[in-house]
């Protein structure tokens, strides 16, 4: 009788070992469309009241749909009247943008292949049909007055969540958090100090979490630059707040700082995916914006079905699920080579 030795079973574990990452890599990108669109039919609502007998009557506030309904004589504004139930905000195109640019072109053309997508999707004439935000018209702009030569550094002076859309599918894509090129694309669209800190922090901890399982959010994340982002997010990380007590103190709203804390406490507060994403659309404001950093962080920890992973059938309900989910898997057998 053979007797494995310790170096057989290292090579016998080595692809179950590679096989769990592929996995998470795929649940991260898959977490992050499957949270924006399910958050799409209450983004930008800010009354908690309001959310809490939509909770209550429904009793999940995910995939709700996507009309006006909800915000009547309510704390919040509706801009989605051009997208239906299942679809993707402007972060989530976005996001679907990067992803499919980075699992077609070779790493250091795909910035510039970015920014022409962008523009070809969200400028004049494009594909995209909803709301376009501040940002994004300004990135449109600084684009077109720039002529055949634009800069990359193209994205407006924006502190806002948009500006870590772009880091899910780069960190995958790079297997790492590469500061340069994290920098490169949050440029793109947010040419913000503050805005490629977050990317760069959140891209340290979708790294770790792909690699290990574990999605702890740590203080060696942050940056060597302290700025209050790093400041709020030491905080939340310690803290014992609620997702409520948190959402009225860091705020709801579109910024950075207080976008991402926020989404640290709804992370550190929720044991599943399901319950992360329903956290994070009853905290209301711009839960698609949090998204970006809950999706993936969530999709990575707890994978794909089961009794803690992304729900079956809230995939079921997302439109254009089998091109995404063909463009996460062209990336990550990338990503993997």
């Amino acid at each position: 009788m053979a007797v494995s030795t310790p170096s057989d079973l290292h090579t016998e574990q080595q692809p179950e070992k590679q096989d769990k990452k592929r996995t998470r890599q795929q649940a991260a990108l898959l977490g992050l469309f499957v949270a924006d669109a399910a958050a799409l039919g209450l983004h930008w609502l800010y009354d908690p009241e309001r959310l809490d007998a939509l909770q209550e009557a429904h009793r999940s506030l995910a995939f709700r749909p996507v009309t006006d309904e909800a915000y009547k004589d309510a704390k919040g504004i509706f801009v989605h009247h051009q997208r239906h139930t299942g679809t993707l905000s402007q972060y989530g195109e976005t996001a679907r943008l990067a992803l499919e640019v980075w699992g077609r072109q070779e790493q250091e053309n795909a910035p510039s292949a970015f920014q022409a997508e962008y523009v070809r999707h969200f400028g004049p004439g494009g594909t995209y049909n909803g709301y376009i935000d501040r940002p994004t018209r300004a990135t449109l702009d600084a684009v077109a007055a720039a002529g055949d030569t634009p800069s990359l550094l193209s994205g407006a002076d924006d502190d806002q969540l948009p500006a870590v859309i772009t880091t899910a599918a780069t960190t995958l894509a790079l297997g790492a958090a590469d500061a340069t090129t994290l920098e490169t694309m949050t440029r793109i669209t947010n040419n913000n100090d503050f805005a490629t800190g977050a990317a760069q922090i959140l891209g340290n901890w979708l790294h770790n979490t792909i690699e290990t399982g574990d999605s702890t959010f740590s203080e060696s994340f942050l940056t060597s630059e302290k700025s209050e982002l790093s400041n709020r997010l030491a905080d939340a990380a310690s803290s014992g707040q609620t997702v409520s007590e948190a959402a009225e103190h860091y705020g709801r709203a579109c910024n950075l700082i207080q976008g991402f804390p926020l989404a640290l406490t709804i992370l550190r507060n929720t044991q599943s995916y399901r319950e992360a994403i329903e956290a994070n659309i009853h905290a209301g404001g711009d839960s698609c914006g949090r998204s970006m950093i809950i999706g993936p962080i969530a999709g990575a920890r707890w994978g794909l079905g089961g009794e803690n992973g992304i729900p079956l059938d809230w995939i079921l309900q997302l439109s254009d699920a089998r091109d995404i989910w063909n463009n996460i898997q062209t990336l990550t057998r990338q990503a993997s080579k």
